[in-house]
């Protein structure tokens, strides 16, 4: 892969994000902090999912199943739900109203490895 250089001053960085970038060794590599611009990025979009929680059921109860039944999951009603960005949990929060819809107020962002 081939080092890319930074695409803004690490001084307009807000949120450097860091790439592993190897040299041609395969065992020679080193981290190159790589700075997204907003005004370059800024309208590329993500997929953003909230997932409430899991259950477990038996394939006879799943084939039992009609309109109607609420299906129970493991977390409580007061619990976090995670918040991902492209598959990738980056945040964690509580469940509100949003109008007529729901939302996440964010109580902790997930730290990067």
């Amino acid at each position: 892969m081939k080092e890319v250089e930074p695409i803004a001053d690490k001084d307009d960085a807000s949120d450097p994000i860091e790439h592993e970038s190897s040299t041609k060794s395969p065992k020679a590599s080193k981290k190159v902090v790589q700075v997204l611009d907003p005004d370059v990025f800024g309208d590329v979009s993500v997929e953003l999912s909230a997932s409430l929680g899991r259950g477990s059921m038996t394939v006879h109860e799943l084939g039992n199943l009609s309109s109607g039944e609420v299906v129970s999951l493991e977390t409580p009603l007061n619990g976090l739900v995670d918040l991902s960005l492209n598959g990738r949990i980056v945040a964690r929060g509580e469940i509100v109203a949003v109008g007529d819809n729901f939302g996440v107020r964010i109580s902790e962002i997930v730290a990067r490895k």
